[in-house]
């Protein structure tokens, strides 16, 4: 999916023991990397499209971590640790967060890198393959081919893929 413009808006900021909506306490509740310190400081944004529709909700907290949610809901769709990506099932979602991110009014305080190097393409392909989450797998490995197309070669013979070799997406992807 190519993501045309998301904005964030609605910022707010909050301690666990500040007063939230039902649906924020819910959210905040549910992220386990969150600390029990009721003092530590959380930044929270909606993710609007172009339209104005609320998609998702983006909560940052120190240490440069983050959870991105479905709106009204506790499904994680990404997170960060230490500054960087550590999950993203949808690379396109996470490039658009970035402009966003970069666009935030006010912005936002927690540093999080939103960039994805060329090499982690292939990466989290890997992780994704041998996590027995092929779908995401492949949206990776099709940038990581458009970046560095002799990765096509190397797939053939790399174990992490095993358990892809039958599929379609997989198969069309290393034909020479």
């Amino acid at each position: 999916m190519v993501y045309k413009k998301l904005i964030f808006t609605n910022y707010r900021k909050f301690t666990k023991d500040s007063k939230m909506t039902a649906v924020e306490r819910e959210q905040i509740d549910s992220l386990v990397a969150y600390s029990d310190n009721t003092e530590e400081i959380v930044e929270l944004v909606d993710v609007v499209d172009e339209s104005g529709k609320v998609l998702y909700q983006f909560y940052f907290w120190d240490y440069g971590c983050s959870r991105i949610l479905a709106a009204g809901t506790t499904n994680e769709i990404g997170y960060t640790s230490q500054h960087s990506i550590d999950g993203c099932d949808d690379p396109d979602l996470w490039l658009a967060l970035g402009e966003a991110y970069k666009n935030a009014d006010p912005p936002i305080e927690q540093s999080i890198d939103f960039e994805i190097e060329d090499e982690e393409y292939f990466e989290f392909a890997c992780d994704y393959a041998v996590s027995e989450r092929p779908e995401v797998a492949i949206k990776y490995l099709k940038k990581a081919i458009e970046i560095d197309p002799e990765l096509k070669e190397e797939l053939k013979e790399l174990e992490e893929f095993d358990s892809m070799r039958s599929m379609k997406e997989f198969k069309e992807l290393i034909e020479d």
